[in-house]
């Protein structure tokens, strides 16, 4: 075997990409705030063309709220993924996503091996206690040159060690001599060889972000007027985006049905453990002013507080409201997640959130947003509106069975229409998100007439 980990020469020697860190990459891979992401491309090692050879990837678990690995097309159209909880420890360590115990202590073995199986979609069969992340095929059937793979890390506990405190993993090549056939490499650099680029063009991404980001204040402060094509619903209704033309289509109606993909097909590197659940939302009310947002928060663990992962023990394991700046790369101004959002005084399990321009802040809100810790005395929370084509994306992740209501089983159901916001409503009852236009006065009377 051998550690190719350091094949490439155009990450610093690392086939992993840099990381995509949502503190500061902002238009990839519908970035959360508070995730962590790596890419890189393997080879596909069909078992007739190279018998006897598999590459693996090792690693630690990082102290994290969330991990996992997705296997997708050059893209983005997924094939296959591993989550934590999905991942068995070698022999003699301990998965800390499912021993209930919380991440264990230094010295504590937390290692495991994944290995990636080029197969065709009929062998692409996940069997109990095998870690194994199939690559080579999507489920159409068609081959693909390379398996691009993304590596995902959410909410570090120890929010200065992006890599949840262990390193990034690292990758083996493996090959049995008594089966290894003539094409079958036999050297680290006949398999070094083999290695494609990674699928995304750093240079045009940088591009991208630099855009992006020299425009975020002009689209924040700009006068906030009717955009051209935009047709928000009103009353805001909320959908689950499969694709970002699906999402698009809910509020610029110019785009064909025939060319909006399903999520299966959307090929944007979706995270399958999650759903998206997204609004539109028109900040050119001339007399409601502001949104208000309201909806039972689901129960998640509390890793960064130093409390252990314990399943069964919440509802979901994470979530998060995050605002984009549409019409500026899809821009990602910025997300607050589940433990930072102050809950309602009069209803301890509920969130109240109010979306506005700056000089329409009510009284008495906070957000997390300012990267510095909430006053005393927040009643609610805040968030901004940020352009005049503001998305708001609140992601759900890997729901418990106790928690019926999520919308990641609703998208799961095939009998349901993603963009039914009606059955959504009625699927997910007190989580989802009641919204209303209404102005400051009335917010500071009665929460726009919100009731508890």
């Amino acid at each position: 075997e051998f550690d190719v980990t350091d094949c490439r020469d155009e990450y610093a020697g690392e086939i992993w990409s840099e990381p995509f860190d949502g503190e500061v990459s902002r238009v990839l891979l519908g970035p959360d705030q508070y995730a962590i992401y790596w890419l890189t491309a393997i080879p596909v090692l069909d078992a007739a063309a190279h018998p006897g050879a598999r590459f693996e990837i090792r690693g630690e678990y990082p102290d994290s709220r969330y991990f996992s690995f997705h296997s997708y097309d050059d893209v983005g159209v997924l094939i296959d993924h591993r989550d934590d909880v999905s991942l068995v420890p070698d022999a003699g360590s301990v998965n800390p996503f499912t021993s209930g115990q919380g991440y264990p202590p230094v010295g504590t073995p937390v290692s495991y091996r994944l290995f990636i199986q080029d197969v065709p979609p009929e062998e692409q069969i996940h069997e109990p206690g095998e870690n194994v992340l199939f690559g080579g095929y999507l489920p159409t059937g068609e081959a693909v040159p390379a398996n691009q793979i993304v590596y995902r890390i959410y909410v570090p506990s120890d929010p200065s060690e992006r890599t949840g405190g262990v390193p990034v993993p690292r990758v083996y090549y493996v090959f049995d001599p008594a089966q290894a056939g003539s094409s079958t490499p036999t050297t680290k650099e006949a398999a070094c060889a083999l290695f494609p680029p990674i699928a995304i063009d750093a240079t045009a991404l940088a591009e991208a972000e630099q855009n992006a980001e020299a425009n975020v204040e002009f689209f924040y402060s700009k006068p906030y007027r009717p955009f051209p094509g935009y047709d928000p619903a009103n009353p805001v209704q909320w959908f689950v985006g499969e694709s970002f033309l699906g999402i698009l289509d809910q509020a610029f109606e110019v785009i064909p049905d025939n060319v909006i993909p399903t999520k299966d097909e959307a090929g944007v590197y979706l995270n399958y453990s999650q759903e998206y659940i997204a609004a539109f939302l028109d900040p050119t009310q001339l007399v409601n002013k502001i949104t208000v947002v309201r909806f039972k928060a689901a129960v998640t663990p509390k890793n960064e507080l130093g409390q252990p992962i314990v399943p069964g023990a919440f509802q979901t394991r994470y979530w998060s409201a995050c605002v984009h700046q549409t019409v500026n790369y899809n821009w990602l101004y910025g997300c607050v997640h589940d433990n930072q959002f102050v809950r309602d005084a009069d209803a301890p399990n509920y969130v109240t959130i109010v979306f506005s321009r700056s000089e329409d802040r009510p009284s008495g809100l906070c957000t997390h947003l300012t990267g510095t810790p909430l006053p005393s005395g927040c009643k609610y929370n805040w968030l901004p509106y940020a352009s005049s084509v503001p998305l708001v994306l609140i992601r759900h992740m890997l729901p418990e069975t106790n928690f019926p209501e999520s919308p990641v089983y609703y998208a799961a159901d095939p009998d349901t229409d993603p963009y039914d916001s009606a059955a959504l409503a009625a699927w997910m009852g007190e989580y989802y998100p009641k919204t209303k236009y209404c102005t400051k006065w009335q917010f500071q009377l009665n929460r726009c007439g919100m009731k508890p």
